[in-house]
This record gives C-alpha cells, structure tokens and sequence, in this order.
C-alpha cells in the first residue's frame, strides 16, 4: 500500500465520520447492536434521515448489519473505531 492510498483512506474515514448525525449513531452503537428504531429513539433523529446515515456507515465500511426476523441490527464493523471517537474528543 503506498503512501497516497492511505491518505485518501483517512480523507475517506473522515468524510464518512463528518456529520454530527452519523457521530451520534456511532457512539450509540458503542454499547452494542440496535435496530434503526431504536437508533431514532435514542438519538430523536427522524427514521428517513438515520437510513441514510446508516447506509453512509455502511459504505464507508464502519457498521455491519444483521438480519433478525423482519429487524436489521447496526452494530460497529470494528471497535477501533471507538478509539478513534475517543481521540477525537480529546482534540
């Protein structure tokens, strides 16, 4: 991997992490796996706006999904992630 690519790796995390509904969704899934309904209780964002965030993470590669029944559970691809969040904060 060259230089270039990891960079455009970064540019890339941080365009998926850059809005403020998507960093909220990422740290309610710090606590585990949730259904979008349970995403738009705990976060009072509207269930159209937290598909398409979720679908964002998704692509950008940050969550995994899971079918449960008819529900499809969020849960983090990988809990470095929380690190990063975590750092962040402290900046």
């Amino acid at each position: 991997m060259n230089e270039n690519s990891v960079y455009e790796m970064q540019a890339e995390l941080c365009r998926v992490m850059s809005h403020a509904g998507r960093q909220m969704i990422i740290h309610i899934l710090f606590d585990g796996q949730k259904n979008v309904n349970e995403i738009v209780n705990l976060t009072g964002i509207n269930q159209s706006a937290v598909s398409r965030h979720l679908a964002i993470l998704r692509r950008g590669g940050l969550v995994l999904t899971e079918r449960h029944g008819q529900e499809i559970h969020y849960r983090l691809a990988n809990q470095k992630i929380i690190e990063v969040c975590n750092l962040m904060r402290t900046v």
